[in-house]
């Protein structure tokens, strides 16, 4: 009797139903972490696992995508490019600032425009050499005090505030670019080559010849007084 209960308490469990439960589609958005739930009921003596395809759709998240770093010369002028990365809503730019901050000193704005307003140019020593133009700055005849850390920042409706920050490396003097100095060289080189395989020719033939010239003057000296008896 205690045996035959064992074995139908046996046969009930490995009657169990398995089945996998998973989420029929699962939303995520561009350089975010997405979990996919997917949750194994185990049944019967099958204890292998079953997956289903999941439909998995990536949005483009918003972002602002500026350079890390950009180096212009003095006396050059620089853009800093900065884009806006439209998503899934479309959201509309509805100001646009960049601030500059120094090695030493605290930020400063430089340049604002508002789609309300217009373009602002605050009173910096930057006035006059700036613009914006969507949304980049561009700055004219650039100069050893303009180095540093250009923040743009980006409003948006009805998504927020965006910001990035690049970097600016300003140096005294563009180095010489010299492109054909390595044909030049080259050219040289082979110039030099052909002049001395025919310096080195003309040596040997003339030392050729000077050696011919003194084996036969040698020659008359000896057959000239035999023929003289």
């Amino acid at each position: 009797m205690k045996t035959g209960r064992r074995s139908l308490l046996i046969l009930l469990w490995f009657n169990t139903i398995h089945d996998i439960k998973v989420l029929p589609e699962v939303t995520g958005y561009v350089r975010h972490d997405v979990r996919l739930p997917c949750d194994f009921i185990p049944g019967q003596n099958d204890s292998q696992f079953h997956t289903n395809g999941y439909a998995v759709h990536f949005l483009k998240s918003q972002d602002i995508k500026v350079p890390p770093e950009v180096t212009r010369y003095v006396g050059h002028d620089v853009t800093l490019p900065c884009h806006f990365i439209q998503g899934q809503n479309d959201s509309k730019i509805t100001q646009v600032q960049w601030a500059l901050k120094p090695p030493e000193g605290e930020e400063i704005i430089i340049i604002a425009f508002s789609s309300t307003y217009g373009v602002d140019v605050p009173e910096t020593f930057l006035k006059g050499r700036v613009e914006i133009e969507e949304p980049s700055l561009i700055i004219r005849d650039v100069e050893k005090a303009d180095a540093g850390s250009y923040t743009c920042s980006i409003t948006t409706f009805p998504s927020g505030s965006f910001e990035g920050t690049t970097n600016l490396v300003v140096q005294e003097q563009m180095p010489v670019q010299m492109p054909m100095l390595p044909r030049m060289i080259a050219v040289g080189v082979f110039v030099l080559i052909v002049l001395t395989m025919f310096t080195t020719t003309y040596f040997i033939i003339a030392r050729i010849r000077r050696e011919a010239s003194v084996k036969d003057s040698v020659y008359t000296d000896i057959v000239s007084p035999v023929m003289s008896d």
